[in-house]
């Protein structure tokens, strides 16, 4: 039996975002959870990014199912 070949549309996101996905953290809520290292994330200049591949292990999702929540962030807030 072959398994089904996911993949995911987005592989890194802003912190804000991933609060938003994790527990619906406003803003400022998730720059706090980063802080405290309730949120995983890489600092590049001065940008901070999550990881999507932490946040659907954090989640226990598959691979690509959070893109449709990113998607929706996205088009909200970008």
């Amino acid at each position: 039996m072959r398994s089904k070949m996911t993949t995911r549309q987005h592989i890194a996101i802003d912190v804000p975002c991933a609060g938003y996905i994790l527990c619906k953290a406003c803003r400022g809520t998730a720059y706090e959870l980063a802080k405290a290292d309730e949120i995983q994330f890489m600092q590049v200049g001065r940008k901070k990014i999550v990881s999507v591949a932490w946040l659907e292990q954090k989640l226990g999702v598959d691979k690509g199912e959070l893109d449709p929540a990113i998607d929706q962030w996205l088009r909200s807030n970008g």
